[in-house]
């Protein structure tokens, strides 16, 4: 018998009412265990040519989750077989669930840019996607997920292209060692789009195993959804309309999606990738890791006094002179902002892209404080870095450090290259950084109780050659 808890959770959950600081790092959805084992049997127990994606609204009846109107789509996607505000539905509709075919060599994990665009056009408050092995789920929040909206072909076109850039790190590569992050490269990439996405949109993300609880990898934080090129209220075409009115839902089609993925596998088979890929549990796993604070001594510092918290991964980029910024391999998650309103004269060649920018959001919930770093790409080997602490409210005064400085300590040379009040880190001011192995310093000017916290970054200066594209 489920808990009192979690019928709560559901509840809030079904209504889109659960708050972004307090979703739970579990959230039990297997009601829907039978009904949704069917769907998988019919979609991946059965011959190939007759296989095909599955899918259901999901609708809430008393304390439970329940199926509605199952459907059969296709190969490539699943179009529901009734609108949201199906008189059936009885105003209870919670979202949509489906499932994922293998791609040409296995499954892969998460969301389509489909069906992030069908979850906001539908205003899901719970999207599940199953791939047979693993079960991912997108869940609104009350503070921060967008609402139920129009979502135009451009947007869902914009949204493709972020999964076919991150994959440039995967196409730019000559051969796969047999390592273990080589190996999980692809996984990698879309889980970063996916975690893109969410914080795009302000979805939470879930995953996990079959009929296993589903565990929190994603918390979106309220104010740091991306800016949309249409906003609600907008105009839209008529066809736009038509595919995102309340009189029919969106389909869920992955065929782009399921193509770029088939392409990268086989790509990396014939380079040298040929053992399975590490889980996409373990990498979500390792993300956390690398993105927590831990307890430690400061380096190349005889600050002995100071209470050192120390970034467990180190955010890696590699530049180029196109204005691209590569992150490689599991380095803390970032956020792909907005390019910056002037632009390089370096880069103001027609067809050439505008400098990218990204954004960390580091939290230390042991100190209630949150570290929000921006990189911006400057010259083929610089970049240029601001930086900003905020406190959450509850944390009192009087534990707020009055005066915040940094320092940049070059680890190679082993010394410090710039100082000063943490203030002047800001947009406008920054401070550019050449490529090389450093460590940021945020410290607090209390004589008692002083605070460091050390954020390790490594910039490498690609090649005039390093042009990272992707080609049909």
């Amino acid at each position: 018998m489920k808990s009192e808890e979690h019928r709560t959770v559901i509840g809030k959950l079904a209504q889109g009412a659960l708050d972004s600081k307090t979703l739970p790092e579990t959230i039990d959805i297997w009601d829907l265990e039978k009904e949704y084992g069917e769907l998988r049997n019919r979609s991946l127990n059965c011959q190939p040519e007759k296989m095909a994606e599955w899918g259901s609204c999901i609708v809430k009846r008393g304390n439970k989750l329940n199926f509605l109107h199952k459907v059969i789509g296709w190969a490539d996607g699943v179009d529901p077989a009734c609108p949201v505000d199906h008189p059936e539905h009885c105003g209870a509709y919670v979202g949509f669930a489906h499932t994922h075919l293998p791609a040409d060599l296995g499954p892969y994990p998460g969301f389509s840019a489909m069906d992030f665009g069908a979850s906001i056009s539908d205003g899901d408050n719970l999207s599940l996607v199953c791939n047979g092995k693993m079960v991912f789920g997108l869940v609104r929040t009350a503070d921060c997920t967008q609402k139920r909206r129009a979502v135009p072909s451009k947007e869902i076109e914009a949204w493709e292209w972020l999964f076919a850039k991150q994959f440039e790190l995967i196409f730019r590569k000559k051969t796969f060692r047999s390592t273990t992050w080589d190996r999980a490269m692809l996984s990698i990439a879309l889980l970063d789009v996916n975690i893109l996405l969410c914080q795009k949109l302000g979805f939470a993300l879930y995953e996990g195993y079959w009929a296993q609880p589903l565990c929190l990898v994603f918390r979106p934080v309220k104010g740091e959804n991306m800016p949309d090129k249409t906003e609600p209220g907008s105009k839209h075409s008529k066809k736009d309309i038509e595919m995102n009115s309340n009189n029919g839902p969106r389909v869920r089609d992955d065929s782009k999606f399921r193509s770029l993925v088939s392409k990268a596998q086989r790509w990396m088979k014939d380079h040298g990738a040929n053992e399975d890929p590490i889980e996409w549990k373990e990498i979500v796993r390792l993300k956390k890791e690398n993105s927590q604070w831990k307890t430690g001594a400061s380096s190349g510092s005889s600050d002995r006094k100071s209470v050192v918290k120390k970034l467990a991964g180190r955010i890696r980029l590699v530049t180029n002179h196109m204005g691209q910024l590569i992150e490689d391999h599991l380095s803390p998650l970032s956020f792909e902002l907005e390019p910056a309103p002037v632009v390089s004269p370096a880069l103001g060649d027609e067809g050439r892209p505008e400098p990218q920018r990204k954004k960390w959001i580091l939290d230390d919930r042991e100190f209630g404080c949150r570290i929000e770093l921006i990189i911006s790409w400057n010259k083929t080997d610089e970049v240029v870095i601001a930086c900003e602490m905020h406190w959450d409210s509850d944390v009192s005064s009087r534990a707020v450090p009055a005066r915040l400085r940094y320092e940049f300590y070059d680890l190679e040379k082993s010394r410090t290259m710039g100082t000063g009040p943490l203030s002047d880190l800001d947009e406008i001011k920054k401070y550019p950084l050449k490529a090389g192995s450093w460590l940021l310093r945020i410290r607090s000017a209390e004589d008692e109780n002083p605070k460091t916290w050390e954020v390790p970054l490594s910039i490498e200066a690609g090649g005039e050659n390093d042009v990272w594209t992707f080609h049909e």
